[in-house]
């Protein structure tokens, strides 16, 4: 019997050990992702002032990844029951990720591997996930296998 494991529930709850060498790596992209003008975070997450973001003492953040034929604004349309519910808690930012090289976009690189995509989201949205607010990965259909790799 292969005892290898493959997932599932933790035998703890608690934060999961990241490796120092990526974690200084990550750090150093998102170092250098912040100083771009305008700030990476508004390029790739265009709605997050529009939507009243950032929070002043948010509860919880949805980091949404959408399909490969789409972009966030399936995410941040307006009158969708998601941004009412956000808008209505005023606890919780909805942070709708567009990727490289897709609409507003378009002139940016493509990734042509999420394994060069996930790193690049995890570096810009970076202080949004390191800093103590809870967080949720939304993904749909390759949004799903982005968010897995952003985890």
């Amino acid at each position: 019997e292969d005892n290898e494991d493959v997932g599932g529930p933790a035998e703890e709850a608690g934060p999961v050990e990241l490796d120092p060498d990526l974690q200084k790596q990550i750090e150093a992209l998102a170092a250098s992702k912040r100083k771009e003008t305008p700030p990476a975070l508004l390029q790739y997450v265009m709605k997050h002032n529009t939507l009243g973001y950032p929070l002043e003492d948010p509860k919880l953040r949805i980091l949404c990844f959408h399909n490969a034929g789409s972009a966030e604004s399936c995410f941040t349309q307006p009158k969708t029951p998601l941004i009412d519910w956000a808008k209505e808690t005023q606890q919780v930012e909805v942070i709708a990720v567009d990727y490289p090289g897709r609409d507003k976009l378009l002139k940016a690189k493509r990734h042509a591997s999420i394994d060069t995509l996930a790193p690049e989201l995890l570096a810009v949205l970076y202080d949004k996930v390191a800093d103590g607010v809870p967080y949720v990965v939304w993904g749909h259909s390759v949004g799903a296998w982005v968010s897995f790799e952003f985890l």
